[in-house]
């Protein structure tokens, strides 16, 4: 029983890192930016969970908080955490400036990052994003994958490590239906669907 349910969590979230992959480079290509969002695979399918705000510091934790309700309202078995992000790799020989954050460096790399996980496994993926000295969006580099042994932070281990009864979901449910919060059922469209950290600090 345990190993079925985790062969099904895996397949959840190889499904949600291919979908997370159409929306960031169909996102770049369209507008130039990615917005920040959380895909949850749940009981009905996939939906998507958006922030009202990402500014500052309050804003974010608002929005892990009421993330974490939204995969017990919908019975998440896996997540993809979508965001830009500076990252900083250490030059050969030296080692990781963890002072100073990634954005204050000159030689930052902008990147779009996906972050997986399901109960027991985590996976992220990294697209450098190529621009001109203007800011215009030129192109992605090469993808980097990784799948560290746990993840840490605040858009990290949104899942409840236990399975929910009902009752807590609807909870959770009408609770965020009490504050105006909507999770969406994730649609892809048809041109959507045909456009196609070890050593490293992220800055979101």
């Amino acid at each position: 029983m345990i190993d079925n349910r985790r062969k099904q969590e895996e397949q959840s979230l190889e499904k949600l890192m291919n979908e997370a992959n159409l929306f960031v480079k169909y996102s770049v290509q369209r507008i130039g930016r990615i917005e920040p969002m959380l895909f949850i695979h749940g009981e009905n399918g996939i939906a998507v969970f958006t922030p009202k705000e990402f500014k500052n510091e309050r804003s974010k934790d608002e929005f892990a908080n009421l993330a974490k309700l939204a995969c017990i309202a919908t019975g998440a078995d896996a997540t993809v955490f979508v965001s830009e992000a500076w990252m900083k790799r250490p030059k050969k020989g030296e080692k990781l400036d963890l002072s100073r954050p990634p954005s204050s460096f000159p030689d930052r790399e902008e990147v779009a990052i996906m972050m997986g996980q399901t109960r027991t496994a985590c996976e992220q993926r990294l697209l450098p994003m190529i621009r001109s000295k203007d800011g215009k969006f030129l192109g992605f580099g090469n993808e980097h994958r990784m799948n560290p042994d746990r993840m840490k932070g605040r858009f990290a281990n949104f899942i409840p490590w236990g399975y929910p009864p009902p009752e807590v979901r609807a909870a959770a449910e009408a609770a965020l239906d009490k504050l105006g919060v909507e999770i969406r059922k994730q649609e892809m469209n048809q041109a959507r669907r045909t456009e196609r950290g070890q050593g490293k600090a992220f800055e979101m």
